[in-house]
């Protein structure tokens, strides 16, 4: 059975904004991108798996995690569908 076409454009638009830190240097941009934001309103969210298979049914989550400042990969699932979709899933 396969999915409505939104639901699978919701879910790569996820994928898309989804960040991935390879590397001490991703982590201190990620550091310095914070800080630059002292005085606002920061959201950091994770997706995994699960999290994307929640949204795929769940409009709101899937809003929520698009209006995430930071969205990062958690868990060897994302990873797989990362190296599935052609990008790079290395992670520190």
């Amino acid at each position: 059975m396969l999915l409505p076409q939104e639901t699978i454009f919701r879910s790569l638009k996820i994928i898309r904004h989804t960040q991935i830190i390879r590397d001490v240097e991703h982590i201190a941009d990620l550091v310095a991108r914070l800080a630059e934001r002292q005085k606002q309103i920061t959201i950091i969210s994770w997706v995994n798996a699960h999290t994307l298979t929640v949204a795929q049914k769940d409009s709101d989550l899937a809003i929520s995690l698009l209006r995430s400042t930071i969205l990062l990969r958690d868990g060897v699932g994302i990873s797989v569908l990362f190296r599935l979709l052609g990008r790079d899933a290395a992670s520190i």
